[in-house]
């Protein structure tokens, strides 16, 4: 959208955070320029979880090579609770399925049409892998509401575990968390909570 502005002046210098629209006039939520001294630094934090977003630069892996194709079964009835029956579960790049496990696209989403008009969903649950076909529990329903045969696309998800880093997507060498860290901090001594009393 363009947006075209008579007499500007600028009345303030800084990050906006948020912007509504209302006929030929916008209002913008600023934010002052110590707010950038509140962001968490460093963005690396020592956690066991991953650091990294899955197919983001640091995970590493590629997002076209764990796309699956399908096509739609069984769409069931636009509301809730949202589940979809998918068949002839292949991967896009024509590669083996892997060992498919309970949930195994949980996290990820499905994106339904081509070009302009595809629509992704996030998938909130996935049932067990059979025979190629697999039922998925979506957060909504996809716009317009999917047809019998109609090709999609769908992705796992990571919950960034170490585990399934390891088991479901052999990244280990790319994990961004610290699994093995100490829970408590090793370089502080820890009191003892039973200290005797003085006399007087």
């Amino acid at each position: 959208m363009s947006v075209l502005a008579y007499s500007p002046e600028v009345a303030f210098s800084g990050e906006v955070d948020q912007v509504s629209v209302r006929g030929l006039v916008a209002r913008a939520r600023c934010l002052p320029g110590g707010r950038a001294m509140e962001r968490l630094l460093p963005r690396m934090r020592l956690q066991p979880g991953c650091n990294h977003v899955l197919f983001s630069p640091g995970c590493s892996l590629s997002a076209d090579h764990w796309q699956f194709n399908a096509v739609v079964a069984d769409p069931g009835t636009p509301g809730w609770p949202f589940e979809f029956v998918l068949s002839d579960l292949t991967r896009a790049n024509g590669g083996s399925l892997p060992a498919f496990t309970l949930d195994w696209f949980a996290g990820g989403w499905i994106r339904f049409g081509v070009g302009g008009a595809a629509r992704s969903v996030p998938v909130v649950r996935s049932g067990a892998v059979t025979g190629g076909s697999v039922t998925l529990t979506l957060t909504r329903d996809p716009a317009p509401f999917p047809t019998v045969g109609m090709p999609v696309g769908v992705w796992p998800g990571c919950d960034g575990f170490a585990t399934t880093c390891q088991a479901k997507f052999a990244n280990w060498l790319n994990f961004g968390g610290h699994p093995f860290r100490p829970i408590a901090n090793p370089s502080l001594v820890k009191l003892s909570s039973t200290l005797a009393g003085g006399k007087k």
